[in-house]
């Protein structure tokens, strides 16, 4: 179910995590923190989400000040989504519910009569991606974005990604990238690593890039339409510790 529900940036899970995750068989010395489940199945009795959650009991002035902390929180349709958050909101004597490992695009505001009651203390999407081989990477991905074909230089002070590139996305969503040969000295567009490192999984900003310096245009729209092919229409996520 887990991989049915990955999205961009997603990492596999194997089962050595899944054993020390869930205290089946934690390493020496290693602290596991108990935790609760519930599953969502559909209709038809598919699996369709889970959810893991920790509870810690405290009462004060004879009011529970008990708080839910989500640790896992994967569905693969909206209804499992929608379905496990009212599973959690609705948990009698309980203060209120904290859920640390969440996607930039987490929808839970929609969810609520009061979207206002749901406040964001921090965000980061846990991507940290540093590409080596842009050709490779942006060949291996699937493409939401119109098809069509750009060209762009990578500039790369450790010389691993540098280099000139065209990307080709057809139709269907797949993609080809190869290296050129040669860097023409006046490509499309210019991106430092850094730049197409955090874009090229869906997510980031080429149009703060450039504002930035990060991203260099010599023909007009070239970042526009670089933007539009690389964009996914769900945020990148990494759910898992690595």
């Amino acid at each position: 179910m887990y991989e049915r529900a990955r999205r961009p940036g997603a990492i596999d899970r194997s089962d050595d995590w899944w054993d020390r995750t869930l205290g089946i068989a934690p390493r020496p010395g290693e602290q596991h923190t108990p935790t609760l489940a519930a599953v969502h199945r559909d209709d038809q009795g598919e699996l369709q989400g889970f959810l893991r959650y920790s509870a810690k009991p405290h009462w004060e002035l004879r009011l529970t000040q008990t708080w839910l902390t989500v640790r896992d929180l994967i569905a693969v349709t909206p209804d499992a989504h929608a379905a496990l958050w009212g599973y959690l909101l609705e948990q009698d004597l309980v203060a209120g519910v904290r859920a640390e490992d969440l996607a930039v695009d987490e929808p839970l505001p929609w969810l609520l009569t009061d979207g206002r009651r749901a406040r964001l203390t921090s965000q980061a999407d846990f991507q940290w991606s540093r590409l080596l081989d842009p050709a490779a990477a942006l060949s291996a991905r699937r493409y939401e974005g119109p098809a069509g074909v750009v060209r762009f230089a990578v500039v790369d002070r450790l010389g691993w990604a540098a280099g000139g590139y065209t990307l080709e996305i057809d139709d269907g969503g797949a993609g080809s990238c190869t290296r050129d040969a040669t860097v023409p000295t006046d490509p499309p567009i210019t991106l430092d690593v850094a730049a197409l490192s955090g874009c090229w999984l869906g997510g980031g900003d080429l149009h703060a890039a450039a504002m930035t310096g990060q991203a260099i245009e010599r023909e007009p729209g070239a970042v526009t339409r670089l933007s539009a092919m690389l964009r996914t229409t769900r945020a990148p996520w990494t759910s898992t510790w690595f």
